[in-house]
């Protein structure tokens, strides 16, 4: 009885493993080489509310940006908000282009996330226009300067 117990579950295991959704393994890594801290956002539009950190506040007008993980000085982060499929982010752009927002920390205490998302495009320090090309070719990874 031990043995049909364990080739089931065996069996579910892979029944499991080969149902899982394969995602692409690049991951956006943004460098902070200025001397205080930012936020990077991610979107494929040129609003700032239409990246998934702010899906919220695109029906209900709250903003819970929980997610957004702060970048120290000198240090390097993962974006968070990266797509699950480049090629279909990509796609969805009207332009074929990612937008990459840094807004520093600053902004942030001065404005708050309620209003950078309202004011939509208005409040950032730099947006990269980057196409799936110009991250192959970087290596994934961007380096924000003053």
């Amino acid at each position: 009885m031990k043995k049909i117990g364990f080739i089931v579950t065996v069996l579910f295991c892979l029944f499991m493993i080969s149902c899982m959704d394969y995602t692409d393994k690049e991951g956006l890594i943004v460098y902070n080489g200025t001397d205080s801290e930012i936020y990077s956002i991610l979107s494929n539009s040129d609003n700032i509310s239409d990246s998934d950190y702010f899906a919220s506040y695109r029906y209900d007008k709250t903003v819970s940006a929980f997610n957004i993980m702060e970048i120290a000085p000198d240090k390097e982060q993962e974006n968070k908000d990266r797509p699950v499929y480049w090629d279909s982010f990509f796609a969805s752009s009207k332009d074929k282009k990612a937008r990459l927002f840094i807004i520093s920390k600053d902004s942030v205490d001065k404005y708050g996330w309620a209003t950078i998302v309202k004011l939509k495009n208005r409040v950032y320090d730099k947006k990269y226009l980057l196409t799936k090309q110009d991250l192959e070719k970087a290596e994934w990874k961007i380096v924000y300067k003053k």
